[in-house]
């Protein structure tokens, strides 16, 4: 989920409603590569630095059927950033979870340029997983393919075999 800062200059809280996805797919990603949980962090215009969160004065509030959840400071930038410290805050709710995400800026007239992005939390791991993936897809195809050459090859032997005992 992406939002503006610009929508939270005029000072008003907002409030958006979030779900946890929780479907058999989700699940396998949970099970295979680990659940750290959501980010909420805050980029420049162009995507690709993290802005320090403190500087933001922003007052973030994350609900759900369980009450109210504790918010973290994550270990490192999520995956694919940059940022040298104070990357945002990390949150752990469970599959299936409908959130209530309230944000308020304290300050919205000091406000930079930028987003306030919620996403699953990948960190450094998440190019391992990446890379394993994409390594798996590659091969894939060269064993699928020479598992039907073989198999054209037995054919052709087990005829070749056949037509020789025929005769």
């Amino acid at each position: 989920m992406r939002l503006s800062l610009n929508s939270l200059r005029p000072g008003a809280s907002l409030e958006l409603a979030f779900w946890v996805p929780s479907s058999r797919q989700w699940a396998r990603i949970r099970q295979s590569w680990g659940d750290l949980g959501y980010i909420v962090l805050a980029v420049d215009a162009n995507r690709n630095w993290i802005i320090p969160f403190g500087t933001l004065n922003l007052d973030i509030q994350i609900s759900g059927r369980h009450g109210t959840l504790p918010l973290e400071r994550p270990r490192e930038p999520p995956y694919g950033f940059s940022s040298t410290n104070d990357f945002g805050v990390q949150f752990r709710p469970q599959p299936g979870d409908e959130l209530k995400v309230a944000i308020t800026a304290r300050n919205p007239e000091l406000l930079p340029s930028g987003e306030v992005i919620i996403a699953p939390y990948w960190d450094g791991r998440m190019k391992d997983h990446m890379v394993g993936a994409h390594v798996e897809t590659e091969i894939m195809q060269y064993v699928n393919w020479g598992a039907a050459v073989a198999g054209v090859m037995m054919l052709v032997a087990g005829n070749i075999l056949a037509a020789f005992r025929a005769v």
